[in-house]
């Protein structure tokens, strides 16, 4: 009968984060249901802890979530839509920590840099394409944190810095020390 409770419970928690984001669905941002999702996946966590994000928080990171996209698709495609940044970061310098926003974007810009090339015979290293592909995740959710001003504890499901070492240790990826350490220190 506790399990059940508990289930029950858990769903509740689900629905009612989920449905605090569905006006987000027709609303100008975010642009895809995905980010939705991730805003609500955000939202599930405050409310575990018995809180919920406010409009302004789940506009932040909307903002965020479509700035993200927006510089992947630059460093992707190397193709900028300077009015669509332009309009981002005045948004997220309204709703958004500025200093966070900056260090996302240096660290961002450092790790792309870093990326590894693909050449005729595809990548050269699995491991490095892994290791990088960790390295932005561990950045933007780390930012997205800091935007949603919802602190994420060890063992609240998202890693901390020793779960990332671990994790890494046991891939074999290599990831260096200071990346986990984002998390817990200069992003927070």
């Amino acid at each position: 009968m506790f399990r059940v409770q508990q289930r029950l419970r858990c769903i509740r928690i689900v629905s009612t984060a989920f449905l605090s984001c569905v006006p987000l669905f027709v609303a100008r941002r975010p642009k895809t249901p995905l980010r939705v999702l991730c805003i609500a996946a955000f939202e599930y966590l405050a409310r575990l802890r018995g809180a919920s994000l406010d409009d302004t928080h789940r506009l932040a990171l909307a903002y965020a979530c479509d700035f993200g996209a927006l510089r992947n698709d630059f460093y992707d495609q190397r193709e900028l839509d300077r009015h669509m940044y332009r309009e981002l970061r005045h948004g997220l310098r309204r709703l958004a920590q500025e200093t966070a926003t900056r260090r996302y974007i240096v660290e961002l810009r450092k790790t792309e840099r870093a990326r590894p090339v693909f050449g005729p015979d595809g990548f050269a290293e699995t491991a490095s394409v892994l290791e990088y592909r960790l390295r932005v995740l561990v950045l933007s959710l780390a930012w997205l944190q800091i935007v949603s001003r919802r602190s994420i504890e060890p063992g609240s499901g998202i890693m901390d810095a020793a779960q990332v070492r671990q994790s890494t240790d046991q891939g074999h990826l290599g990831i260096a020390a200071r990346d986990a350490d984002l998390i817990n220190g200069e992003l927070r």
